[in-house]
């Protein structure tokens, strides 16, 4: 039986640190395909390499201020853009 997140794009908000890594790291355990967003876009993309390096599944890391709705906008546009659409959202990151 298949995973049901496997080959699925997930957004994880807050995925820098804690349990918005966490959760971005158990979805691409998974086989999901996982967009992690944060306000510190650094932290993102290093977590999105490391999990892409260690074989977790494609991982995009990008800074994302989720209090702005252009950013918001900007950054699923992105995810749309590569990955043809969002499967799971998971709002994570505290404001």
């Amino acid at each position: 039986m298949s995973d049901p997140f496997s080959g699925k794009a997930a957004v994880v908000t807050g995925a820098a640190s804690g349990i918005g890594r966490a959760l971005a790291t158990a979805l691409a355990g998974r086989g999901a395909r996982v967009a992690l967003l944060d306000v510190d876009g650094e932290g993102a993309e290093r977590v999105a390499a490391s999990l892409s390096r260690d074989g977790a599944g494609e991982a995009l890391g990008m800074r994302c201020d989720v209090t702005d709705a252009a950013d918001c906008a900007r950054a699923i546009e992105h995810v749309v853009a590569r990955w043809g659409g969002v499967d799971l959202l998971v709002n994570n990151a505290g404001i």
